[in-house]
């Protein structure tokens, strides 16, 4: 396994998946996840080649962010797990490439990220 979670508002076993039911017509294309303890998160998201490194996710292309070492670098790393900062939380925005090559370039970076 290479992750422990994954954090996405279409998934009907998170908090507040029936209000987006109810509110959108869709989940978005934004999602998180943690690895696991194999997975080294800053190899992993420095392995990526299609997917880019942005503190900001809303664009065209595919992006990614390790917010423990970047929107939220700032903190502590107690302050960091209080607001639900882990070190493997890996935030992703699904871009407008094409999905076979976002799921190879996915899976290619947790190749050569494997502890």
């Amino acid at each position: 396994m290479r992750f422990k979670k994954i954090y996405y508002p279409g998934l009907s076993d998170l908090p507040g998946y029936q209000e987006l039911r109810k509110e959108a017509r869709g989940a978005g294309g934004v999602f998180s996840f943690e690895l696991t303890e194999q997975v080294n998160p800053s190899e992993f998201v420095n392995h990526l080649q299609l997917f880019k490194l942005a503190v900001s996710l809303g664009a065209v292309e595919s992006l990614v962010e390790l917010p423990s070492k970047m929107s939220h670098a700032e903190l502590t790393p107690e302050e960091q797990l209080a607001a639900g900062i882990k070190p493997g939380l890996i935030r992703m925005s699904v871009g407008i490439e094409d999905y076979r090559d976002q799921v190879s370039d996915i899976q290619q970076a947790f190749e050569k990220a494997h502890n």
